[in-house]
């Protein structure tokens, strides 16, 4: 067998990585071939005993604080500042000072708002005869949480009941347009499904 090593620098990278680079020539009548991913038992590699150890270097990476530190907002609750970024709390004391100062109080509370489901007709006549054309639009404030919805059309003046004469879907906010079926009382109803 034929061996032949370059004299090579060791080189160690800022990130725990180390790059050995070594040149390593058999000759051609080398059985060192890997069979069923096993070296034979015969095969002797000249460099199967060397180890080569290198201490990890120190670690480069930029250290960038505690999130709390700098995080860009402020969570308050009864007063104490859970996680504070001191520029947005020093910035919004100020804005505290300022308010207090004119004798004002600014609350927000958009959970209360309470919902809008409702239908609107945009025809100027307040009736319509069987046959024609009306359109209609959905009017919610809550948009985003409606996965789907429909106008019903029913005739309340049925001796057995109501009776559900068509069913036709619109989105939220949308508009939809049908030709108004015979009977004798109709109700239009908007239903939203979440």
């Amino acid at each position: 067998m034929m061996f032949k090593r370059s004299k090579t620098p060791v080189v160690a990278g800022t990130l725990l990585s180390t790059t050995i680079l070594a040149q390593i020539a058999f000759a051609d009548d080398t059985s060192c071939h890997l069979i069923g991913d096993v070296l034979p038992s015969d095969c002797d590699r000249p460099n199967g005993e060397l180890v080569v150890e290198i201490p990890a270097g120190a670690n480069t990476e930029l250290d960038h604080g505690s999130i709390q530190d700098d995080a860009g907002f402020v969570i308050v609750v009864d007063g104490e500042s859970l996680n504070s970024d001191t520029r947005v709390e020093d910035a919004a004391r100020k804005a505290d000072i300022a308010l207090a100062d004119a004798d004002l109080q600014v609350r927000f509370d958009g959970l209360t708002a309470p919902r809008r489901l409702s239908l609107a007709r945009h025809e100027p006549q307040s009736s319509a005869a069987p046959g024609d054309v009306v359109t209609i639009k959905s009017q919610v404030n809550y948009p985003a949480y409606i996965a789907r919805g429909s106008v019903v059309v029913y005739d309340i003046g049925l001796s057995g009941g109501p009776k559900t004469l068509m069913e036709v879907p619109v989105d939220a906010n949308g508009e939809v347009s049908f030709k108004v079926p015979d009977g004798s009382d109709i109700v239009v109803t908007h239903r939203v499904y979440d």
